[in-house]
C-alpha cells in the first residue's frame, strides 16, 4: 500500500511515483473504463511544470509534459498545491484528494449514475474553452487561488471568470451544505468577468445535484 508521504516531497516525486503507486490499486467506475480522458496539471513556481493524466480503458498514466491538448486542467501555484496536501490550506479540497488516493474513488451503491453525470459535466466543461479561477481567502496558512483551463490549447493569464469566496463558505459549499444559487444571490461567492460564460458554468454545476 502507497502510505500518503507525511512530510511535503516534490511535485515530481508526488505525481510520477505516489500518485500512480497510489491509484493502482483501485478500480476506476465502470464508466470511466470506458472513456478516453486527457487531463492536465501545470504548477507555477519553484520545482513546478506540467503533467498529464491520460486515463485509457481504466489505466491512468501520468506523465511530465505538454498539457495543451488535455481537456480539463488544473492550474496553482506550488505553495498552493503543497499547501493543501500538507498544511490544510485547501479545506475540503485538498482533504478529499488526499481521500481519494488513500482510499480509492467511491465504490457505494447508487455512485453509478453520479460517475455519469460527473463524465457528461466534464465533456460540457471542456467545450466552454475559457479559464476560471476560484480565490478563497481567509482559511488556514493564507489566501490560496486554484484554476481551471477548460478544453485544449495555451492557458491565458488573465481568467475569463473569478469566483471569490471565503474558506468557510468554500467549505460548505463543497460539502453541500451551501446551495450554489443562494450563495450568489447572497453575496457569498463573488463573481466577476464574463457574464455569458457565468450563466453555462451555473447550469452545468446544477447537474451534479
Amino acid at each position: 500500500m502507497a502510505e500518503f508521504p507525511v512530510q511535503p516531497v516534490s511535485p515530481e516525486e508526488f505525481l510520477e511515483d505516489f500518485v500512480p503507486r497510489s491509484l493502482r490499486r483501485f478500480q476506476l467506475p465502470a464508466e470511466a473504463r470506458r472513456r478516453t480522458l486527457k487531463l492536465g496539471l501545470r504548477l507555477d513556481g519553484k520545482g513546478g511544470g506540467e503533467w498529464r493524466f491520460d486515463i485509457e480503458h481504466g489505466h491512468l498514466r501520468v506523465r511530465p509534459g505538454s498539457r495543451v491538448d488535455a481537456s480539463i486542467t488544473v492550474v496553482q501555484r506550488v505553495q498552493d498545491w503543497r499547501g493543501a496536501m500538507w498544511d490544510g490550506r485547501g479545506g475540503v479540497v485538498g482533504r478529499g484528494v488526499i481521500s481519494v488516493l488513500e482510499h480509492g474513488p467511491d465504490s457505494k451503491p447508487g455512485r453509478r449514475g453520479r460517475s455519469r453525470r460527473i463524465l457528461e459535466v466534464l465533456d460540457q466543461l471542456a467545450g466552454l474553452n475559457a479559464v476560471v479561477r476560484v480565490v478563497v481567502t481567509g482559511g488556514l496558512g493564507g489566501d490560496w487561488w486554484v484554476g481551471f483551463k477548460l478544453g485544449p490549447g495555451r492557458i491565458s493569464p488573465k481568467p475569463d471568470v473569478t469566483l471569490s469566496l471565503s474558506a468557510e463558505d468554500a467549505e460548505a459549499l463543497l460539502k453541500g451544505d451551501l446551495d450554489l444559487v443562494w450563495a450568489v444571490m447572497g453575496g457569498k461567492l463573488g463573481l466577476s468577468g464574463d457574464k455569458t460564460l457565468m450563466l453555462r458554468l451555473q447550469s452545468i454545476a446544477k447537474q451534479l445535484g
